[in-house]
């Protein structure tokens, strides 16, 4: 932003897929957010240099309320339970 490449300190993040059946490239809009993306409403959430994710500095902390393990021919393994959250620190 100081350098005149960018209109904001904001940022659009979208991780992308790994997924076997259904790939995704992921991408990052400098100053703004990519519209073709949302799939609802926007929602902006403030970053901060918090330490909540073990003794690293997290800036993109969110919280995992349930997660879930599926694999073609095996049953569901439930890892994180709705009534145990985990907090968890996005790193791209």
């Amino acid at each position: 932003m100081s350098a005149g490449l960018s209109p904001s300190r904001g940022f659009g993040l979208l991780a992308g897929s790994q997924s076997v059946l259904q790939p995704r490239n992921g991408h990052i809009v400098f100053g703004g957010y990519d519209a073709a993306s949302l799939a609802g409403p926007f929602v902006n959430y403030s970053i901060t240099n918090a330490t909540d994710a073990g003794d690293r500095v997290c800036s993109l902390q969110v919280t995992v309320e349930e997660l879930i393990l599926r694999r073609p021919g095996f049953g569901d393994v439930q890892i994180v339970s709705t009534g145990n959250p985990m907090p968890s620190c996005i790193e791209p």
